[in-house]
Protein backbone atom coordinates (compact mmCIF):
# COMPACT_ATOMS: atom_id res chain seq x y z
CA UNK A 1 0.00 0.00 0.00
CA UNK A 2 2.86 2.36 0.92
CA UNK A 3 4.59 1.55 -2.37
CA UNK A 4 1.47 2.44 -4.35
CA UNK A 5 1.16 5.73 -2.46
CA UNK A 6 4.81 6.59 -3.20
CA UNK A 7 4.40 5.71 -6.89
CA UNK A 8 1.28 7.88 -7.17
CA UNK A 9 3.09 10.83 -5.56
CA UNK A 10 6.03 10.37 -7.92
CA UNK A 11 3.67 10.28 -10.94
CA UNK A 12 1.90 13.44 -9.75
CA UNK A 13 5.25 15.24 -9.44
CA UNK A 14 6.32 14.21 -12.96
CA UNK A 15 3.02 15.39 -14.48
CA UNK A 16 3.23 18.68 -12.57
CA UNK A 17 6.79 19.23 -13.81
CA UNK A 18 5.72 18.54 -17.42
CA UNK A 19 2.84 21.02 -17.07
CA UNK A 20 5.24 23.65 -15.71
CA UNK A 21 7.63 23.17 -18.64
CA UNK A 22 4.77 23.43 -21.15
CA UNK A 23 3.68 26.68 -19.52
CA UNK A 24 7.18 28.19 -19.69
CA UNK A 25 7.76 27.15 -23.31
CA UNK A 26 4.48 28.55 -24.61
CA UNK A 27 4.35 31.71 -22.48
CA UNK A 28 5.99 34.05 -25.01
CA UNK A 29 4.01 32.73 -27.97
CA UNK A 30 0.71 32.83 -26.05
CA UNK A 31 1.00 36.54 -25.22
CA UNK A 32 -0.45 37.65 -28.57
CA UNK A 33 -3.22 35.20 -29.50
CA UNK A 34 -6.83 36.51 -29.40
CA UNK A 35 -7.92 34.28 -26.47
CA UNK A 36 -5.35 32.97 -24.01
CA UNK A 37 -5.89 30.94 -20.86
CA UNK A 38 -3.96 32.95 -18.30
CA UNK A 39 -4.74 30.97 -15.22
CA UNK A 40 -6.61 27.87 -14.14
CA UNK A 41 -6.44 26.88 -10.54
CA UNK A 42 -7.86 24.16 -8.33
CA UNK A 43 -7.87 24.18 -4.55
CA UNK A 44 -9.72 25.21 -1.43
CA UNK A 45 -11.45 28.12 0.27
CA UNK A 46 -10.89 27.78 4.02
CA UNK A 47 -13.09 29.49 6.59
CA UNK A 48 -11.71 30.52 9.95
CA UNK A 49 -9.10 28.11 11.28
CA UNK A 50 -9.51 25.78 8.28
CA UNK A 51 -11.99 23.42 9.91
CA UNK A 52 -14.65 24.41 7.36
CA UNK A 53 -13.51 24.35 3.73
CA UNK A 54 -14.96 24.17 0.23
CA UNK A 55 -13.55 23.15 -3.15
CA UNK A 56 -12.68 26.12 -5.38
CA UNK A 57 -11.85 26.27 -9.08
CA UNK A 58 -10.97 29.40 -11.00
CA UNK A 59 -10.38 29.98 -14.72
CA UNK A 60 -9.14 33.29 -16.19
CA UNK A 61 -8.68 34.07 -19.90
CA UNK A 62 -7.24 37.10 -21.70
CA UNK A 63 -9.38 38.18 -24.63
CA UNK A 64 -8.82 40.58 -27.51
CA UNK A 65 -12.09 41.97 -28.80
CA UNK A 66 -12.19 41.97 -32.58
CA UNK A 67 -14.93 43.27 -34.84
CA UNK A 68 -16.56 40.33 -36.71
CA UNK A 69 -16.50 42.32 -39.96
CA UNK A 70 -12.71 42.61 -39.70
CA UNK A 71 -12.45 38.82 -39.23
CA UNK A 72 -14.70 38.21 -42.22
CA UNK A 73 -12.59 40.52 -44.42
CA UNK A 74 -9.35 38.82 -43.34
CA UNK A 75 -10.70 35.34 -44.02
CA UNK A 76 -11.97 36.31 -47.50
CA UNK A 77 -8.43 37.24 -48.55
CA UNK A 78 -7.34 33.56 -48.81
CA UNK A 79 -4.45 33.87 -46.36
CA UNK A 80 -2.57 31.21 -44.40
CA UNK A 81 -3.42 30.56 -40.75
CA UNK A 82 -0.23 32.35 -39.64
CA UNK A 83 -1.06 35.42 -41.76
CA UNK A 84 -4.62 35.48 -40.37
CA UNK A 85 -3.29 35.20 -36.81
CA UNK A 86 -0.82 38.07 -37.34
CA UNK A 87 -3.46 40.33 -38.85
CA UNK A 88 -5.95 39.57 -36.05
CA UNK A 89 -3.29 40.50 -33.49
CA UNK A 90 -2.55 43.76 -35.34
CA UNK A 91 -6.21 44.77 -35.73
CA UNK A 92 -7.50 43.47 -32.39
CA UNK A 93 -8.34 45.79 -29.54
CA UNK A 94 -6.58 46.03 -26.20
CA UNK A 95 -6.71 42.79 -24.23
CA UNK A 96 -9.01 42.38 -21.23
CA UNK A 97 -9.69 39.53 -18.81
CA UNK A 98 -12.76 37.36 -18.19
CA UNK A 99 -13.25 34.39 -15.96
CA UNK A 100 -15.42 32.10 -13.91
CA UNK A 101 -15.11 30.11 -10.73
CA UNK A 102 -16.83 27.17 -9.11
CA UNK A 103 -17.51 27.44 -5.38
CA UNK A 104 -19.80 25.16 -3.35
CA UNK A 105 -21.10 23.55 -6.57
CA UNK A 106 -22.22 26.91 -8.03
CA UNK A 107 -20.57 28.60 -11.02
CA UNK A 108 -19.91 32.34 -10.82
CA UNK A 109 -18.80 34.90 -13.41
CA UNK A 110 -15.70 36.91 -12.63
CA UNK A 111 -15.73 40.50 -13.92
CA UNK A 112 -13.53 43.56 -13.52
CA UNK A 113 -10.62 41.12 -13.58
CA UNK A 114 -7.18 42.64 -13.17
CA UNK A 115 -3.95 40.69 -13.52
CA UNK A 116 -0.69 42.36 -12.55
CA UNK A 117 2.79 40.88 -12.90
CA UNK A 118 5.93 41.67 -10.94
CA UNK A 119 9.40 40.25 -11.44
CA UNK A 120 11.56 39.63 -8.39
CA UNK A 121 15.16 38.54 -8.05
CA UNK A 122 18.31 38.89 -10.13
CA UNK A 123 19.03 37.65 -13.65
CA UNK A 124 19.90 34.15 -12.43
CA UNK A 125 16.93 33.66 -10.09
CA UNK A 126 14.06 35.56 -11.65
CA UNK A 127 10.62 34.91 -10.11
CA UNK A 128 7.33 36.07 -11.57
CA UNK A 129 4.55 37.03 -9.15
CA UNK A 130 0.98 37.39 -10.44
CA UNK A 131 -1.78 39.15 -8.55
CA UNK A 132 -5.33 38.43 -9.69
CA UNK A 133 -8.28 40.44 -8.41
CA UNK A 134 -11.89 40.07 -9.58
CA UNK A 135 -15.47 40.78 -8.60
CA UNK A 136 -17.66 37.70 -8.17
CA UNK A 137 -21.14 37.87 -9.73
CA UNK A 138 -24.35 35.93 -9.05
CA UNK A 139 -24.24 32.21 -9.94
CA UNK A 140 -24.51 31.44 -13.64
CA UNK A 141 -27.91 30.14 -14.71
CA UNK A 142 -27.67 28.43 -18.10
CA UNK A 143 -27.56 30.93 -20.96
CA UNK A 144 -28.27 34.14 -19.10
CA UNK A 145 -28.84 37.45 -20.91
CA UNK A 146 -25.98 39.92 -21.05
CA UNK A 147 -26.13 42.28 -18.10
CA UNK A 148 -24.22 45.24 -16.82
CA UNK A 149 -21.01 44.07 -15.15
CA UNK A 150 -21.94 45.74 -11.85
CA UNK A 151 -25.32 43.97 -11.45
CA UNK A 152 -25.44 41.02 -9.08
CA UNK A 153 -22.08 41.28 -7.31
CA UNK A 154 -21.79 38.83 -4.40
CA UNK A 155 -18.13 39.23 -3.50
CA UNK A 156 -14.50 39.56 -4.49
CA UNK A 157 -11.51 37.26 -4.91
CA UNK A 158 -7.87 38.28 -4.69
CA UNK A 159 -5.02 35.78 -5.21
CA UNK A 160 -1.24 36.22 -5.33
CA UNK A 161 0.56 33.54 -7.33
CA UNK A 162 4.20 32.58 -6.69
CA UNK A 163 6.56 29.68 -7.34
CA UNK A 164 6.78 27.35 -4.36
CA UNK A 165 8.93 24.22 -4.44
CA UNK A 166 8.61 23.93 -8.22
CA UNK A 167 4.84 24.55 -8.33
CA UNK A 168 2.75 27.68 -8.93
CA UNK A 169 0.71 28.29 -5.77
CA UNK A 170 -1.96 30.95 -5.31
CA UNK A 171 -2.78 32.29 -1.87
CA UNK A 172 -5.31 34.96 -1.10
CA UNK A 173 -8.79 35.70 0.10
CA UNK A 174 -12.37 35.28 -1.04
CA UNK A 175 -15.28 37.33 0.25
CA UNK A 176 -18.69 35.81 -0.60
CA UNK A 177 -22.09 36.87 0.74
CA UNK A 178 -20.41 38.64 3.68
CA UNK A 179 -18.27 35.60 4.63
CA UNK A 180 -14.44 35.64 4.50
CA UNK A 181 -12.35 32.68 3.28
CA UNK A 182 -8.63 32.07 2.85
CA UNK A 183 -7.80 30.70 -0.61
CA UNK A 184 -5.13 28.14 -1.49
CA UNK A 185 -4.88 27.07 -5.15
CA UNK A 186 -2.58 24.95 -7.28
CA UNK A 187 -2.34 26.62 -10.65
CA UNK A 188 -1.46 25.95 -14.21
CA UNK A 189 -0.55 28.86 -16.46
Amino acid sequence: MVALLLLSLLGTGIVAAEEAEKGKAGANEAMNVPITVVYRGYGFALKGDGGDFHMLRMHIVRVREIDPMVIREIMEENKSIEEIKEEIIEKGGAPFYRGHMQFIEDHYRLVNVSVTQEQEGDNLNLNLTLTINADVMLPLQGSEPLQSESVGSVGNISVTVKDYEGMRIGKGKLAMYGEEYRVLLNLFL
